[in-house]
């Protein structure tokens, strides 16, 4: 059997590789449920579920608007994500446990092209031995099987952006032979078509017409920036001319909020996305792979993109981690082809380095494997995603609230996961339960209040219950581990204990919970 395998092996190598990429993101769409960021859940998820319900969560449509002004976001992804769970509803699945699945799985799959084009370009440029290297890192790189079941934009452009590379790079054979027109254009074509995702891209597209310049390739040129602009002026301009009545409203929007609202959120040194990848490659070997991607200066179609975007995002003030997701692949494309430059020029005759460098990467191979294990079944934003399931079996609920009088404010609560989309408002240490009583709840009682955290909350709920005397136990959930491990080294990573009280005079039976 195992002859057999590894006789398959060596002539369907690529086959494989996707085949245990496939499965081990197989393992994330089952057990890898809730969601990462802010992002990848409401502006993608929460907003195109709402739409099904005929609701707009985020209030980015025209006509959810009295005065409508674009809210600065792409809306191809959303309305994809749409036309998924509306052709679910008209199945008759609206559970939001099943559709949430059938999105991972659909993304899963979709990832896997993200594997294919990163083997085949390392191939092409660095022959089939660095590709298979590159082919099994992408498959089972601790974090990308978890990431790639992700509603993030910054994960889901990463196959176009390959591709478009892929598109030019395969027919470009040597100084006689250049790639075909039609590839050409295609290429810039799908780096359009990532743009319409993630606006940011076009910093990545513009390293690429660089390249193009540098090697003075001027019919290229040409031909790449018409595919480019006729994907960005049909796909982007053509839905918000639909939506807005007027091209690229959303990208103008987005242009100018950044511009005004660069330091209303994390801001950090211009060197902080260095020592993230250092930190997610792991060292010591990530910094073999990153001196090998800097080494690899003159792969001006691929070096020069990855150097103009990793150069935009250090610089720009606002700095979160995902951002820099999507270098990932390129990173360990160029890395491990520079990397097998810099082994074979400098250390392979030396027998102390190449034992030095056989135990830094037994112990990478060992630390991604134990990391894999653990993140790639995840539950992300468990306690807040199972409130909000459990609540579900409440019918009709009208009003809910979030407390946390510990702080000045509160984290959005999923509502595709309650199935209902009541008023929720937020209790917070400048705005209590009481003031909230006063005014915005007057006639319209909570029917359940979700305290955050636990610290002080014997206090909080005495004080809520001032308001609210009706208020009773319902039940608590907690964070996951992984969860409660990235709140102990990050507090941005804002997972807590959420504790549920109903309030029994809008509420007055306990229900059992679904089967």
């Amino acid at each position: 059997m195992l002859k057999k395998i590894s006789e398959y092996y060596k002539v369907h190598p690529l086959t494989c590789i996707l085949l245990a990429a496939f499965l081990v993101r197989l393992v994330a769409v089952c057990f890898a449920k809730g969601y990462g960021m802010h992002d990848d859940h409401f502006t993608i998820v929460e907003t195109a579920r709402s739409w099904v319900d005929g609701y707009d969560s985020e209030n980015w449509l025209p006509s959810s608007q009295q005065n409508p002004v674009p809210g600065g976001h792409s809306l191809l992804y959303p309305g994809l994500q749409f036309l998924l769970f509306e052709a679910l509803h008209l199945l008759g699945i609206d559970a939001a446990g099943v559709t949430m699945w059938v999105t991972r799985f659909f993304l899963a799959i979709f990832s896997l092209l993200t594997v294919y084009f990163g083997y085949k370009i390392t191939e092409k440029e660095y022959g089939k031995r660095i590709a298979l290297q590159a082919g099994w890192t992408l498959a089972l790189f601790w974090a990308l099987p978890w990431l790639s079941v992700r509603n993030l934009v910054e994960i889901v452009c990463i196959p176009f952006l390959l591709w478009g590379c892929w598109a030019y790079l395969k027919g470009d054979q040597s100084k006689e032979s250049r790639p075909k027109a039609n590839l050409v254009f295609w290429s810039g074509f799908l780096l359009g078509l990532a743009f319409s995702f993630r606006f940011q891209t076009l910093v990545f597209s513009a390293g690429f017409g660089l390249g193009l310049m540098i090697m003075q390739r001027w019919r290229d040129l040409f031909i790449w920036s018409a595919g480019l602009l006729a994907s960005i002026f049909l796909i982007q301009g053509g839905i918000d001319m639909f939506i807005w009545g007027r091209p690229f409203a959303e990208m103008t929007e987005y242009i100018r909020y950044n511009m005004y609202s660069a330091y209303e959120y994390i801001t950090s040194a211009w060197y902080t996305y260095l020592l993230l990848l250092l930190g997610l490659l792991i060292p010591p070997v990530s910094i073999g792979l990153m001196a090998g991607m800097f080494s690899q200066w003159r792969k001006y179609l691929l070096f020069l993109p990855l150097i103009f975007f990793l150069i935009f995002h250090s610089l720009y003030p606002n700095k979160q981690e995902r951002f820099i997701l999507t270098l990932l692949p390129f990173i360990i494309i160029l890395g491990l082809g520079g990397w097998d430059y810099i082994y074979q020029r400098w250390f392979s005759s030396r027998k102390v380095w190449r034992k030095i460098i056989h135990v830094c990467v037994i112990f990478a191979i060992v630390m991604n494997s134990l990391l894999l294990i653990f993140v790639s079944v995840h539950y992300s934003k468990r306690s807040r995603v199972e409130s909000m399931a459990y609540l579900s079996i409440y019918p009709n609920i009208h009003c809910l609230v979030s407390e946390n009088t510990n702080s000045d404010d509160t984290k959005k609560l999923p509502l595709t996961y309650l199935e209902q989309w009541p008023l929720t408002y937020k209790a917070i240490n400048t705005h209590s339960i009481a003031e909230l009583k006063a005014n915005e709840l007057k006639d319209n009682p909570p029917a359940f209040i979700l305290f955050e955290e636990e610290k002080n909350l014997k206090e909080r709920l005495a004080l809520a219950k001032k308001s609210y005397p009706n208020l009773v136990y319902e039940a608590v959930f907690t964070p996951s581990l992984v969860d409660r491990f990235m709140y102990k080294i990050n507090r941005h990573n804002a997972n807590f204990v959420v504790t549920v009280y109903r309030n029994k005079e809008v509420m007055p039976i306990h229900l059992e919970e679904k089967p």
